[in-house]
């Protein structure tokens, strides 16, 4: 009996005992995601975006607000809808951001001002719905 105790003991240490390693990090992902959801209806109106030759950005905190780059970019998803989905970001991390025509801080929102957008992350899913430069929609 005493030695089916030891063995059974020893069977049990080691099978859950568990080495991390590059497959099985220490901490699991929380599934925390921000999805843009960027409205360009107005803007492709007035002729300030034309989506067969210009693309939209993001720059911001999360990204060192991009100088130079062009990694996050906004795809088009619907009807002059275009979207990005960040999954990289912790919740309860304050964000700030803007959108840019052609990765151009000249085409950027808020011409002029030292307006950004911010935002806290929260835990899960976080769909954030905007307009171009708060133009066009309510």
């Amino acid at each position: 009996m005493r030695y089916f105790s030891l063995t059974f003991g020893l069977f049990f240490v080691l099978s859950c005992s568990k080495v991390p390693t590059e497959d099985t990090p220490l901490v699991q992902s929380q599934g925390t995601s921000v999805t843009f959801n960027v409205n360009m209806s107005y803007q492709i109106e007035i002729g300030s975006f034309d989506p067969e030759i210009n693309f939209l950005d993001v720059a911001g905190t999360f990204n060192g607000w991009c100088e130079p780059c062009n990694d996050h970019i906004l795809i088009l998803t619907d009807n002059s809808i275009y979207s990005i989905t960040l999954d990289n970001l912790a919740s309860g991390e304050q964000i700030q951001f803007k959108f840019r025509v052609d990765g151009d801080w000249s085409k950027g929102e808020f011409p002029g001002l030292d307006n950004n957008r911010s935002y806290t992350v929260l835990n899960g899913n976080n769909i954030l719905d905007y307009w171009f430069n708060d133009e066009g929609g309510s």
